[in-house]
């Protein structure tokens, strides 16, 4: 191959992966378990106190896994939050089961500070299937 080859795979590359990743980004956003979870970050009250008013575009999702199959399974999500106070992560695991949804985590993670854990039971949620 030559360099102009070499280039131009390149480029077409990179114009996927962008292309790709953005499809990913608008599928995530549609999905119930994102957005019941950044209505929560938006409406808890301690999350509220510690960040100030959470906007949409300053929730950035860093990581998100879920595994589930029929009534069992678990999911994980990571998110970078900004508020009017201050800036941080909040971490936030759910549980399934026997077909129900329960969050079983959330711990926010401010910087200098030690975690402070929201969650100390299991909580029901909605169908986030």
């Amino acid at each position: 191959m030559n360099k102009k080859n070499i280039l131009i795979f390149f480029i077409l590359s990179l114009i996927i992966g962008i292309i790709f990743g953005y499809i990913i980004d608008i599928l995530i956003k549609k999905d119930k378990m994102y957005i019941y979870t950044k209505n929560y970050i938006q409406n808890n009250s301690i999350i509220k106190s510690e960040f100030g008013e959470i906007k949409d575009r300053s929730i950035k999702l860093l990581k998100f896994s879920r595994n589930y199959i029929g009534p069992t399974g678990e999911a994980f999500l990571k998110i970078k939050i900004k508020g009017m106070k201050k800036k941080g992560e909040i971490i936030i695991e759910y549980k399934k089961e026997k077909w129900e949804w329960y969050l079983t985590k959330v711990d926010l993670i401010i910087q200098n500070k030690p975690p402070i854990k929201i969650i100390e039971k299991f909580e029901k949620t909605s169908n986030l299937d």
